[in-house]
């Protein structure tokens, strides 16, 4: 139960910092998650204390965390998702394009690799006409399909620039075959 509890006060304390960052949708978000944290203890608490014998779990998210390498790409339905580390290096967060805003950057992207071998990612996003984060998730998801690489911060260059359209168009393919790592 004890557990329950730390997950509950993680998710309000999560809530609050939200709100006082002004980031109501998110923080709303949290609380509904706390409400139904708080509700399924309250369910398990209804339990009998034989019904209960399970084994202990003993969290430790350093553990989780060391077991994946971020940041992890996967296909969800019709939507790429991306999770990484967080800035405090111990959470996790989890972001997402559609598969039609996917293939948009993908198609930018191969018509770029017929022109230059590489290219600045700030230039590129710019050029994009959507939330900066989604070519962001499409660029590391094909850097990590080794696509693309980052010589440097900033810049990226086509690993095979003649291939690259081919290749770019199976990555969805590649991506839908992975585990969801949250799973």
């Amino acid at each position: 139960m004890q557990l329950f509890r730390q997950i509950e006060e993680e998710i309000l304390a999560a809530q609050q910092r939200h709100a006082m960052e002004g980031k109501y949708e998110i923080a709303e978000r949290f609380l509904s998650l706390a409400k139904r944290t708080h509700a399924l203890l309250e369910e398990l608490q209804s339990f009998g204390a034989a019904e209960m014998q399970v084994p202990s779990i003993t969290p430790n998210s350093q553990v989780v965390l060391a077991d994946h390498g971020f940041p992890c790409f996967w296909v969800e339905g019709e939507m790429l998702r991306k999770m990484g580390l967080s800035r405090d290096r111990t959470n996790t967060y989890t972001h997402g394009i559609a598969k039609g805003q996917f293939a948009k950057v993908v198609v930018a992207l191969k018509e770029l690799a017929t022109r230059q071998e590489s290219f600045s990612v700030r230039e590129f996003i710019k050029g994009c006409g959507m939330p900066d984060y989604h070519p962001y998730i499409v660029l590391g998801a094909l850097e990590d399909l080794q696509l693309l690489r980052s010589p440097r911060r900033g810049l990226m260059t086509f690993v095979n620039a003649p291939e690259f359209g081919l290749a770019a168009e199976q990555a969805w393919g590649h991506l839908a075959k992975r585990p969801n790592p949250a799973m």
